[in-house]
């Protein structure tokens, strides 16, 4: 067995350098040094952080309540203003309601049949609904409804205004309440892009019977929402009766309930609430803690930048002062890094005072002493492989000279003596190459008339059951390679392969060399190998029932891995079917003997 020297250095360092491996790659410190440190960090620095800590807890938890305050005094007003503005509109609908003109000109607009007469009545109450619009710059529709279900609409705003078929569908949806003004519980009608205040009265039935009007509905754009702006990552809900969502200025959560995003809030946000009581609604706003203490938060980075550069110049400090008593052991531990990478060849100057001079050849000695013990490991480890690898080769499997003899038997009786001689050179030359002693790395010349020896006794014990050939780069055909490497995959592809396998098959052996690398491959278009078998090809050793030798597919990757680390291995691809294609990959070499 060959074992990477490499992978038994490290596990040498691990019985005999733990400390090293412990301290490998890090800035080691001196006890004396270390200590140092910690009191630094102990008396002075910990408790000014902590001192630092508490102050900043102290300072953010007062300018929370301070922006606490002020926002609360502008929720509180904002609130009042929008309410103001609820109740100027349910003002101006209930006055719509109530104006005798506008009253007179319904009457009459309903009772006429005269076309001029009801023209003029139409004008009449167009101009007294524009005479209130006077007095509001808001844009907004009025819908008259009338008892004969006639109706009459008015806009200060021809571009978006309410379709008479979404203002009789809102007219449904109110309760049926004579004399009081109604808000609808929305802010949005239509889909328009901004939100709209909607409100409708019923006309009681001494009105209702004078002039026959049955339900005024007024729209108008809400001012104070239409401005309003999210501004430092503040949001902004206004909150219907039954607890959903009207307004947002985030925009997408219209409609929504609004419980579920206020326990979003709760640990991140200021949350304040305040009441529009006119119609019952709540006005919140979400605040975040991050934007009220923006600046004591800029002001503390500024601290905890001054204490890390205060802490970096005493540790430069600490270096320079402690240098010239931990130089000699950072000497040494650098080199037990060395020693723990796999390089035995250093060694410590031995100087210093008595301790270090003691500790110093210490080590010198004893990292001679492990690359005595290294080198002697592994050339036992070199022995051990070649003496397995010297068993592989006289590994044949009897079954197959018995059945080889037999068909010499065979043919000797029908008097075929040429194929009789030709028989018994072809073994002779698979004797040869099994036997050989020295030699461990041969020509693809050799190996080539190694596997044509082995195809045309296979061929006689098989019959023309398939095809052979081999191509062989015209640079390879004086480079070596190892003995029996590729005889025991051509011999699965015969023994497997070819088994089962309807019609005649063929197998082609091909060496190439790319990148001063080799890459052989043994193709078969035989039957195939299962997955399962594939999975378990390289998961141990197993022992062969057929065939010349039992050396193997794990046999011959072992041997690659081991004779060429980091570059040989051996792949297998295999289709039910289709046929399997082992590849090998191993070095250049060039007439060199192993």
């Amino acid at each position: 067995m060959i074992v990477r020297k490499s992978e038994e250095v490290s596990i040498f360092i691990l019985i005999e350098f733990p400390y090293s491996l412990k301290y490998s790659g890090d800035v080691v410190q001196s006890s004396i040094t270390k200590k140092h440190i910690i009191a630094f960090l102990l008396i002075l620095v910990i408790p000014l952080f902590l001192v630092i800590i508490a102050n900043s807890w102290l300072f953010r938890e007062e300018a929370i309540q301070i922006a606490k305050e002020r926002s609360e005094e502008v929720s509180e007003l904002f609130a009042e203003s929008l309410n103001r503005e609820v109740e100027d509109f349910a003002f101006y609908t209930s006055a719509l309601l109530n104006d005798l003109i506008l009253q007179e000109h319904a009457r009459v607009f309903t009772t006429t049949n005269d076309e001029v007469v009801k023209y003029q009545a139409s004008q009449g109450l167009q101009g007294a609904v524009s005479w209130f619009f006077r007095f509001t710059t808001s844009i907004g529709s009025v819908f008259l409804f009338f008892e004969d279900d006639s109706y009459l609409q008015y806009s200060n705003d021809s571009s978006n205004v309410l379709t008479e078929q979404l203002a009789r569908s809102l007219i449904e949806q109110a309760p049926d309440d004579m004399g009081e003004v109604y808000c609808f519980d929305t802010l949005k009608i239509a889909n328009r892009s901004r939100p709209v205040l909607t409100m409708l009265v019923h006309a009681p039935s001494d009105i209702r019977n004078t002039t026959n009007l049955k339900t005024i509905l007024v729209s108008f754009q809400a001012g104070l929402l239409t401005t309003a702006a999210k501004e430092n990552g503040i949001n902004e809900y206004l909150i219907g009766r039954d607890g959903t969502i009207l307004y947002s200025n985030e925009g997408g959560r219209v409609g929504e309930s609004f419980a579920p995003i206020l326990n979003e809030y709760q640990e991140d946000y200021l949350i304040l609430s305040s009441t529009i009581p006119s119609i019952g609604w709540n006005y919140y706003q979400a605040i975040p803690y991050q934007s009220l203490t923006h600046g004591l938060g800029i002001i503390m980075r500024y601290v905890y930048l001054a204490l890390a550069i205060s802490v970096f110049f005493f540790l430069i400090y600490t270096r320079t002062f402690f240098s010239s008593i931990i130089r000699p052991l950072h000497s040494v531990i650098k080199r037990m890094d060395r020693v723990a990478e796999g390089d035995f060849s250093v060694q410590v100057r031995e100087s210093g005072s008595a301790e270090f001079l003691h500790l110093e050849r210490t080590f010198n000695s004893m990292v001679q002493r492990i690359k005595t013990l290294t080198d002697q490991l592994l050339r036992n480890q070199q022995e051990l492989s070649r003496l397995e690898l010297e068993a592989l080769r006289y590994r044949m499997n009897p079954h197959f000279i018995l059945n080889t003899l037999n068909s010499m038997t065979i043919m000797a009786g029908i008097a075929k003596a040429e194929s009789l001689k030709k028989m018994s050179k072809a073994m002779t030359k698979i004797m040869q190459q099994t036997l050989k002693d020295d030699t461990t790395l041969i020509s693809y010349e050799q190996e080539k008339e190694y596997l044509e020896s082995y195809i045309y006794i296979s061929t006689i014990r098989f019959g023309n059951r398939f095809t052979f050939s081999m191509h062989i780069d015209e640079e390879l055909r004086t480079s070596m390679l190892p003995t029996m490497l590729l005889q025991p995959l051509v011999e699965n592809s015969i023994l497997h392969g070819m088994r089962g396998k309807q019609g005649i098959g063929s197998i082609v052996v091909s060496a190439r060399n790319i990148d001063e690398h080799v890459i052989l491959k043994v193709e078969d278009d035989g039957v195939g190998i299962p997955q399962e078998v594939l999975d378990q090809l390289f998961q141990g050793p197993k022992e062969g029932k057929r065939g010349f030798n039992q050396i193997g597919l794990y046999a011959v990757k072992r041997r690659l891995n081991l004779a060429y680390p980091e570059i040989g291995d051996l792949i297998v691809e295999s289709t039910v079917g289709q046929g399997t294609t082992v590849t090998l990959i191993l070095p250049f070499i060039a007439g060199v003997l192993l």
